[in-house]
């Protein structure tokens, strides 16, 4: 916090607008200094608790304060009732939380934001939106809250994007019906965001673009190839690739090891992937027409997910099972590849989505948002080369697996 306090300015103050969390979480710590709690305790009691927000989870910093601009988890559900609460002027079922006149001063625009956001301008905290007197909660990865109060609709998304902010593929969909109006064409007191959206291939297409121009193998081929390789252990070179996507681990503070064992087993005709990492097994199915869901569980935690795959060939004439595993309370996912050398020898890739072009986007826009002299003299010395190299070993990493007996 000293050195924040410290640092460099890059303008004046309230002249220009720059992205930066860390403000952010001062203000958290000017919440805890004042209150006697932490943000996220003083938080809970006086708003979530009202809310009836009981799942929800704000990660702290190695000296437990919270962290204020990033680290929040909770439901969709839980997301949209914040939004309504905005929209409802600082009310709860009659009692006043937040004053009126602050909310309108929330919602006002304050600065002029640029281009590359995708959103036009910023209040407290707060975007405002392209519909009129609209407004937004934006975060990392599509993770937003959409507020349109002269229809009184609020859109919480938890994910869809493939950028760090503004520019959603998600929030493409929003803007068509909720902006440009094609909403409004039904009656008002219909109006339902789902229906809307189910109209639109964009959404149902929002699943990961998955490589499919190799020719499909048949089925008989298909399972030839597995029941090859079916009930085999096979043992990794390494142990870097993960299930859970790097940018979940590092928001989640997770230091684990990766894949060491592989397994493609039956169980009453089911066929699914045994994975063994970090001394936890996880079951991934093995589903060719539908996404099914299943858990990993990683030290105390577990991350819900879908797996569907896709049976294909390389370019080298080989055989690839690719996994699509989206994260369901997170805004990450993860594609896995297995690539079939022969009978006893495997070789998988996996890689983020999105991947490790947001980690150098993410990386390289610190040096703006922490304008401190011994993180200056860091960005001064990264090779590009580098930074590519580091973002792709994170995101992407790859393993051998070969044939071992168990013992």
């Amino acid at each position: 916090i000293k050195e924040v306090i410290d640092g460099n300015l890059n303008f004046e103050a309230g002249t220009k607008f720059q992205y930066n969390s860390i403000n952010t979480y001062i203000l958290s710590y000017i919440i805890e200094k004042i209150t006697g709690k932490t943000a996220f305790d003083f938080i809970n009691e006086e708003l979530f608790s009202k809310l009836n927000i009981k799942d929800v989870y704000w990660e702290s910093c190695p000296k437990l304060h919270t962290k204020g601009g990033w680290g929040l988890y909770m439901k969709a559900l839980d997301a949209a009732k914040i939004g309504l609460f905005i929209m409802d002027k600082g009310e709860i079922n009659g009692e006043r939380i937040i004053s009126e006149d602050y909310i309108n001063e929330m919602i006002t625009p304050k600065v002029i934001t640029p281009e590359c956001f995708g959103l036009k301008a910023y209040g407290y905290q707060l975007w405002m939106g392209e519909r009129e007197n609209s407004f937004l909660f934006n975060g990392m990865l599509g993770q937003n809250i959409h507020c349109f109060p002269d229809i009184n609709t609020v859109v919480a998304v938890t994910g869809g994007c493939s950028s760090l902010f503004g520019v959603c593929e998600v929030n493409k969909i929003i803007e068509k019906y909720f902006v440009k109006g094609e909403a409004l064409k039904e009656d008002k007191s219909k109006l339902n965001l789902y229906k809307f959206m189910l109209k639109s291939e964009n959404l149902r297409n929002l699943s990961f673009n998955l490589d499919t121009k190799f020719s499909l193998l048949n089925k008989f081929k298909r399972d030839k190839i597995l029941n090859k390789v079916k009930e085999k252990n096979f043992v990794s070179d390494n142990d870097k690739v993960r299930l859970v996507p790097f940018f979940t681990r590092l928001m989640n503070n997770l230091k684990i090891k990766g894949i060491t064992e592989l397994k493609i087993t039956e169980e009453n005709g089911e066929l699914s992937i045994k994975i063994k990492e970090d001394k936890e097994e996880t079951f991934i199915p093995i589903s060719f027409s539908e996404y099914v869901p299943f858990k990993i569980k990683i030290k105390d935690g577990v991350f819900k997910a879908k797996a569907k795959s896709y049976f294909s060939f390389n370019e080298d004439n080989k055989a690839v099972l690719t996994i699509s595993i989206p994260f369901l309370e997170h805004s990450n996912g993860r594609i896995l590849k297995i690539i079939f050398l022969d009978e006893n020898n495997l070789y998988i890739k996996s890689k983020d989505i999105p991947g490790k072009e947001i980690i150098k986007e993410g990386i390289l826009s610190l040096k703006d948002m922490l304008p401190i002299k011994s993180v200056s003299k860091i960005f001064e010395r990264i090779d590009p080369y580098y930074l590519n190299e580091l973002s792709k070993m994170l995101t992407e990493p790859e393993a051998k697996l070969s044939f071992h007996n168990e013992m």
